[in-house]
């Protein structure tokens, strides 16, 4: 499974370079190295949704044939991660399996992210006895398709074992969930009240308001479907960092 990468769409506004080189050369080494030899080898490239970037509303859920339009370095050097997967395919016969992977979240995840960042900054303060915490947030307003990491690594497995190498696939839940709801639900698991303030400085212009895609060919394909509610996931999300900043707080007496 290819997961290796730069991962964040901010972030790559600001070091475009080292995201195309990251994410397009790593790409091309490891699908050079398959092609040389290991080319009967099933491999996941594993992309983003991002990279079909800018998607009317009336034209969701995204399809493996919906148009790229990344509108972001990280969005652009996956799409073209993706399209040297599929000329490795089809010049070379690497069985270089194509997954276009949308937002997932859960224990574990780097708190560059909102989701864990927010988790974070509320396990921080129940440690430190606060009463309440105020939590600075981006545009809330926004919708994304979110499901479990758990469940997208059953998607993985299944897919190593059922892919067919010369399809594209979309792991996604087929649904989109708006940024607020998962802060929301963040709160209520809380141990002391949540406020939230909208951050101007944590806002991208241009964002797509919503983004979703079909997990039609997965399921048909592998059998799959997710099973984690996003509700479970956001109260283990929770737990792990509350863990976590108790690891942090023993560390440092």
């Amino acid at each position: 499974m290819h997961l290796a990468g730069a991962s964040s769409v901010g972030r790559s506004f600001a070091e475009p370079a080292a995201t195309w080189d990251v994410n397009l050369g790593g790409t091309i080494a490891l699908l050079e190295a398959l092609r040389l030899g290991a080319p009967d080898v099933t491999t996941l490239i594993v992309t983003s949704g991002e990279i079909h970037g800018r998607v009317p509303l009336e034209d969701l859920p995204v399809t493996a044939d919906t148009p790229l339009r990344p509108i972001s370095p990280y969005g652009a050097s996956k799409a073209a991660a993706d399209l040297a997967a599929g000329q490795y395919r089809a010049a070379y016969g690497v069985r270089a399996v194509r997954v276009r992977a949308f937002n997932h979240v859960g224990p574990g995840q780097d708190a560059r992210f909102v989701i864990p960042n927010v988790a974070r900054q509320i396990a921080r303060a129940e440690r430190d006895g606060l009463e309440w915490i105020d939590v600075r947030v981006g545009n809330t307003g926004t919708r994304r398709d979110f499901m479990d990491v758990r469940d997208m690594v059953r998607a993985y497995v299944l897919l190593l074992q059922r892919a067919d190498p010369d399809a594209v696939y979309l792991a996604c839940s087929g649904r989109s969930i708006p940024v607020s709801d998962l802060v929301d639900g963040l709160a209520r698991n809380a141990r002391i009240p949540v406020t939230f303030h909208a951050d101007p400085a944590l806002v991208r212009d241009g964002e797509q308001p919503d983004l979703y895609g079909s997990p039609a060919r997965l399921r048909a394909d592998t059998g799959w479907t997710p099973e984690i509610p996003i509700d479970t996931t956001l109260a283990d999300t929770l737990d792990w960092w509350r863990e976590r900043v108790a690891r942090e707080n023993e560390d440092e007496e």
